[in-house]
């Protein structure tokens, strides 16, 4: 059997640059390992004349074919001839074998690094020093052209716009204390990152050894920054708000998550899923709505609360608590975290789980009529 899989690679450099994080291109990652154990993976640009071409060249060779979808499908993907499939939301990531052993890892905890996009209210002016460089138009005129030859109009109105860009010196964050770690998309509600940074100034205003990360996920959102900038400086507060708007390279991210003492999962969707699950790998404990059934939440690996904000308040008390007062039950909730996940993204758990599903896959499509038409 061939699996075709795609992925947008101008879209990729972007994400390179910190512009923009592409969320169904890291749940392919992990499964790409998976699929080539089961059969031949064919990577392509997008869903459209490559996939088609090689649907009619593996029919010329005899073979089955069908396109994997990762992210939700858009018009190109529905239009092709080639058979496809939507990836299952119920097969989880196999994240907890690379992310377990981030929970015991017992040297020093490294620093963060960023490059941009980052405000923190312990920084001399909340960001960063940044240099703006111009890019050449030779340089700008080939991306646009490339962008126009797929018909993406959108990237080539960008590339010929963004002429200048801005870059910030590098920062290392150093984290310590008891450190809570978000992640939201970056076109969420004003109303949803205010939330967070309210609440948790009225419980720990006067503890300066405690920060909130913000990791948002998504385009650079330049309106939301500078609304948190209007927020903190208004504020009087100990603690520590960090916002970081921008992508982290997989060594800077998981530097975070050693650095994180308590995972706060402040989005629904399920692009913010994954997270939840590296983070319980690592034994981390979470702080969650009940409402988050499709995760493996229980009060042994998490403080489940409502939407009330009173509630958001008392599980920031208890499990600040929990990790000062309480190291062995702390220790017990990370340990029962890492457990769950072991049974729920290991690769022992989810690799037979894809097996089944690419077996009745291939045995569908091995009776459906795979000859393309003209």
């Amino acid at each position: 059997m061939i699996y075709v899989v795609y992925f947008q690679k101008d879209e990729v450099l972007l994400n390179r640059i910190g512009e923009q994080e592409l969320q169904h291109y890291a749940r392919l990652r992990d499964f790409v390992p998976l699929l080539r154990k089961k059969g031949q993976v064919v990577e392509v640009e997008g869903p459209g004349e490559q996939v088609e071409g090689v649907y009619r060249f593996a029919h010329y060779l005899g073979e089955k074919v069908v396109c994997l979808a990762f992210s939700g499908p858009d018009l190109a993907y529905q239009q092709l001839q080639c058979p496809k499939a939507l990836f299952p939301d119920s097969i989880p990531p196999p994240v907890w074998d690379h992310y377990h052993p981030l929970g015991n890892d017992k040297s020093d905890t490294p620093t963060v690094t960023t490059r941009g996009g980052l405000i923190d209210s312990h920084m001399d002016k909340l960001q960063p020093k940044s240099v703006a460089h111009l890019m050449p138009w030779r340089r700008s005129l080939q991306a646009s052209w490339s962008a126009l030859k797929k018909k993406d109009f959108r990237l080539a109105l960008y590339y010929l716009m963004r002429r200048k860009s801005v870059h910030y010196y590098p920062t290392d964050l150093s984290l310590s204390g008891v450190v809570y770690t978000a992640l939201l998309s970056a076109t969420c509600a004003t109303t949803v990152w205010k939330r967070l940074f309210e609440g948790f100034c009225a419980v720990f205003q006067d503890q300066p050894k405690t920060t909130l990360v913000i990791k948002l996920v998504g385009a650079v959102n330049e309106a939301m920054n500078k609304a948190a900038i209007r927020w903190l400086k208004t504020q009087t507060f100990q603690c520590r708000i960090i916002l970081i708007n921008e992508h982290l390279p997989q060594q800077q991210y998981e530097n975070l998550i050693r650095n994180t003492t308590f995972f706060v999962q402040a989005g629904t969707t399920e692009k913010l899923g994954k997270a939840v699950l590296e983070f319980m790998s690592a034994g981390k404990p979470v702080i969650a709505s009940k409402g988050n059934n499709h995760l493996p939440l229980d009060q042994d690996n998490a403080f489940l609360i409502t939407a009330e904000e009173d509630d958001f308040k008392a599980a920031l008390h208890q499990s600040y608590r929990l990790f000062q007062d309480e190291p062995l039950g702390y220790r017990a909730m990370a340990d029962s975290a890492s457990q769950r996940m072991s049974k729920y993204s290991s690769l022992a758990v989810v690799e037979p789980m894809l097996n089944a599903w690419l077996d009745q896959l291939e045995e569908e499509h091995s009776s459906a009529d795979q000859i393309p038409t003209d």
